[in-house]
């Protein structure tokens, strides 16, 4: 498992919220911004979307730019370099650096490995989320929902491994159906769950 550091770099840029910054002053911005980035080996990745500020990143590391915060996942030591090379800049200020929690990139097998060992802690919490007072009372999905963000967020997994979390509860979801612990209704196009009255 990799360890990276939630970082916001809070800049100033000329961004004005909810009006933007003039064109050519972004343009400056930007270009700044590749000439910081570039040298230390981070790629400017591809934007799909137009309006999105742009996104540089190394291996696993990235820093999503936005002419007020520049946020993402570094190492200890990325953190340093980058506060560096953002208290020299021309175009912007950097005004503080805001460190937050871990993000952990877990090797796959390794995740599967935790999410494993909290197995019946997953269904006991799933069996209480589907409890209802009455029997043609039922819950949809959000229960579920709810359960998987709340584990990838305790896990501090990054999103990219979000994917593996949502299959597993997805699956262990479907086990307490087939074992009738949680009862499934399709009724006019709705399908809702509950959980089993001797559970």
């Amino acid at each position: 498992m990799k360890v990276f550091k939630r970082v916001y770099f809070r800049i100033q840029a000329g961004y004005v919220w909810g009006k933007g910054m003039p064109e050519h002053q972004n343009d400056i911005f930007r270009q700044e911004l590749s000439q910081i980035f570039t040298p230390m080996n981070f790629t400017l990745k591809e934007n799909t979307i137009t309006s999105a500020s742009d996104e540089y990143v190394r291996d696993n590391e990235y820093l999503y730019c936005h002419p007020m915060n520049l946020s993402g996942a570094l190492i200890d030591q990325t953190i340093k370099e980058v506060t560096v090379k953002l208290e020299q800049a021309k175009s912007f200020k950097l005004k503080q650096v805001d460190i937050y929690n871990d993000i952990c990139l877990y090797e796959e097998q390794e995740l599967k490995s935790v999410l494993n060992s909290q197995k019946k802690e997953l269904q006991a919490k799933l069996i209480n989320a589907y409890k209802t007072k009455r029997k043609d009372s039922y819950r949809g999905l959000s229960e579920c929902i709810n359960i998987k963000e709340r584990l990838a967020n305790s896990l501090h997994c990054f999103n990219c491994q979000r994917g593996i979390v949502n299959d597993f509860i997805d699956n262990v979801f479907s086990d307490l159906i087939r074992q009738y612990k949680i009862i499934k209704i399709e009724k006019e196009n709705i399908t809702g769950y509950r959980t089993a009255k001797n559970q």
